[in-house]
């Protein structure tokens, strides 16, 4: 687990990072855990500094389970880890 920090409240959480950087700007797909096998993803940022951040404009949770999400990540391009 990872903690992804939300710029605009910096609210943090724990999340898995499921993705390599997309590209030069660093996006990555993180997921946590919301119910017994349901899970939210979203955009997440690795900085140079090596934490991940997000913010409001990025908001795309989505209820899935992981490997939904998981296979979502890869149809948009994205390399799991």
């Amino acid at each position: 687990m990872t903690t992804i920090t939300n710029v605009d409240t910096y609210k943090s959480r724990e999340a898995i990072i499921l993705t390599k950087p997309s590209d030069n700007l660093n996006w990555c797909v993180a997921a946590y855990e919301v119910e017994d096998g349901y899970w939210f993803w979203r955009f997440v940022r690795l900085q140079n500094s090596g934490k991940y951040t997000f913010n409001d404009t990025m908001y795309f949770d989505q209820c899935a389970t992981l490997d939904e999400v998981k296979a979502r990540a890869v149809r948009n391009g994205y390399e799991l880890i």
